[in-house]
């Protein structure tokens, strides 16, 4: 593999990614590899050492076998639906546009964003009072 060289007329730019650089500015942009920077700066791969450790055995208590299975009854509870009130309880009166855009998004309503403000609170009163 050739050894990258600076451009004759700048001695002092240095290689990077991007190509050659000097106080962060780029003079010739050529990309260059890691393995040629590497090289360019001396720098030697590391060397990689696989272990495998010894594997760990774990005694097993006398009298317990590892397939006997204690059955414990755990107490399964009915799922509960929580319901969240309209965005800090303000009145959809008071909310903007986009707030009772929002909340009738939550709420899975089909409601377009050119519908006036007064429509959209009927729907959601609709929705609400339904519940």
């Amino acid at each position: 593999m050739a050894k990258i060289q600076a451009p004759n007329w700048c001695k002092d730019a240095i290689p990077t990614q991007r190509g050659w650089e000097r106080d962060g500015e780029l003079l010739v942009a050529r990309k260059h590899r890691q393995d040629e920077l590497d090289e360019y700066f001396g720098v030697s791969q590391p060397v990689i050492v696989e272990h495998h450790p010894e594997p760990i055995q774990i005694e097993e208590p006398e009298g317990v076998a590892p397939w006997d299975e204690v059955e414990e009854e755990v107490e399964v509870s009915e799922p509960e639906l929580l319901t969240e009130a309209p965005i800090g309880s303000v009145p959809l009166a008071e909310m903007t546009k986009t707030q009772l855009l929002d909340l009738a998004a939550q709420l899975k309503l089909d409601i377009k964003s050119w519908q006036r403000k007064d429509e959209i609170i009927e729907v959601i009163n609709e929705c609400i009072s339904y519940d």
